[in-house]
């Protein structure tokens, strides 16, 4: 299990008009977050793009617990397990400045093959790379 943390200050455009962060930037936050654990990891995702491997996202789900401002500063806090081969499931936890937790997240993303779409059965050698222990 790899466990890394990023932080994030909010811009004003990503507000909306009550003055809260819209719902859809979190989504975004996750992936700043999730590229840059693959990053310090040693896993460049636009060279492996040119290889011919993606790893698009089947699921997402994300329960908001607080809501976040103009200003504030998050830190999330991001767990990469592996269910299987094939599937890479990350976990989140976003907290702001003032170390409230604000969201709770997970994505699940598939390895597949850029052309086809088809997912990837032998990623053994990513997971290895990753050390992931598979479950």
């Amino acid at each position: 299990m790899i466990e890394h943390r990023f932080t994030i200050g909010i811009r004003y455009g990503e507000t909306d008009q009550m003055g809260y962060v819209h719902h859809a930037n979190y989504a975004l936050y996750l992936e700043e977050a999730r590229m840059d654990l693959f990053y310090v990891n040693g896993i460049d995702i636009q060279e492996m793009e040119e290889e011919g491997i993606i790893f698009p996202v089947v699921e997402m789900k994300i329960r908001y617990l607080s809501p976040l401002h103009f200003g504030d500063t998050i830190i999330i806090h991001t767990t990469l397990e592996s269910k299987m081969k094939t599937r890479l499931l990350l976990r989140y936890r976003m907290v702001n400045q003032h170390k409230l937790l604000v969201a709770r997240a997970h994505t699940s993303l598939v390895i597949a093959d850029k052309l086809t779409g088809k997912i990837i059965s032998d990623s053994n050698w990513l997971l290895e790379k990753l050390e992931i222990a598979e479950i």
